[in-house]
């Protein structure tokens, strides 16, 4: 079987619980891929800043990261 050296998951942020990401993170671990993971939003108005958009847990990640 051919390997996937990287995989893209969109993941539903409107669902607590989601096979497709589970999936994905399985795939990747068996085939030490790299894993990226996007969550697409709806429209944003316009004018809106980066910052806006983020969540309290991932502003707190992105600042903690070396």
């Amino acid at each position: 079987m051919k390997r996937f050296k990287n995989i893209l998951c969109v993941v539903n942020t409107d669902y607590k619980h989601d096979s497709a990401m589970e999936h994905a993170v399985k795939l990747a671990e068996k085939n030490q891929a790299c894993l990226t993971v996007v969550n697409v939003i709806d429209d944003v108005p316009p004018y809106t800043k980066l910052h806006e958009l983020l969540t309290e847990d991932l502003k707190e990640r992105l600042i903690s990261r070396p």
